[in-house]
């Protein structure tokens, strides 16, 4: 189902020529399946690609007065919610800048389509870290921390959630919220509260896919990095390599004779404070 001349125009005024189309050969690689079409998925009617919040803030009220449904995406990567003939693709990879790193309050603030290729190389290199999910380095980073991204890093960061500071939200009735510090104008470096904090309602119900509107900015907390001072990479995404300092890391393969040792033998290195992570390796014996 395309989009009515009209309404396209809309968007197109929001956003410019060039940064929305509804050319099959484009929107082919937005299909998904819907309920109204269960045997082959179906397009979009369109994608559009906004560059700051403003722009979000119009699409959204765009759709809200058409009654269209919108789904907003940033590295493509996960779970798409199903949608209906007529949905438009919010595609937010042009909103890609880290806005600041803050190295004495420990903190970022960053964009939608920031991916972990960009920050944690810029954060290592000025000794802070943040806990970063099991999904690779072209993934969004600010999708993995609404989405509570925690994977196998969880038991020595801790939930990803509670690094989430302050933030800027875009409510699906097209209002702007800044939750935390941004919404007094105090700067980026605390969440909500005392009290009830409405972080809890970001993620919805499977990250963006609970339709609670768009997330246009975060700051998320910073940690010291404990790992070598040192750090050289080489080459570029998705052929690159990072030599680090021989003297600091080695390999060391433990095997037991049950899973109740190795549940225990967890259970201590976590007690120690000395795990980093914690992967699966089904095929491995």
């Amino acid at each position: 189902m395309s989009l009515n001349t009209s309404i396209y125009q809309l968007f197109e005024n929001v956003v410019g020529t060039g940064n929305i189309s509804d050319k099959e050969c484009d929107l082919a690689a937005y299909r998904h399946w819907s309920p109204q079409s269960p045997r082959r998925p179906i397009s979009p009617a369109a994608v559009i690609l906004p560059k700051n919040t403003e722009e979000v803030q119009n699409i959204v009220k765009i759709c809200n007065g058409h009654n269209i449904k919108y789904i907003p995406q940033a590295s493509l990567f996960g779970m798409t919610p199903t949608f209906v003939p007529g949905t438009v693709i919010i595609n937010l990879r042009r909103m890609n800048r880290i806005l600041a790193i803050n190295e004495t309050d420990r903190y970022a603030i960053i964009e939608p389509a920031v991916r972990h290729v960009q920050l944690k190389p810029e954060v290592l290199k000025r000794g802070l870290n943040y806990p970063t999910a099991s999904v690779g380095p072209s993934c969004s980073v600010l999708a993995n921390f609404v989405a509570s991204g925690d994977h196998h890093v969880q038991h020595s960061f801790s939930r990803v959630s509670r690094y989430i500071l302050g933030l800027e939200w875009v409510l699906p009735t097209g209002e702007i919220l800044r939750v935390g510090s941004p919404g007094s104008g105090a700067g980026w470096f605390c969440a909500d509260g005392p009290g009830p904090s409405l972080r809890g309602l970001v993620r919805g119900w499977g990250g963006w896919g609970g339709g609670l509107g768009i997330i246009t900015k975060i700051a998320i907390g910073l940690d010291a990095w404990k790992g070598p001072s040192i750090l050289t990479a080489e080459g570029h995404s998705p052929r690159y390599n990072i030599r680090l300092p021989a003297d600091c890391h080695h390999v060391h393969i433990f095997k037991f004779s049950s899973l109740d040792k190795l549940r225990n033998a967890m259970l201590e290195i976590g007690k120690a404070e000395i795990g980093m992570g914690v992967l699966k390796f089904f095929y491995a014996t």
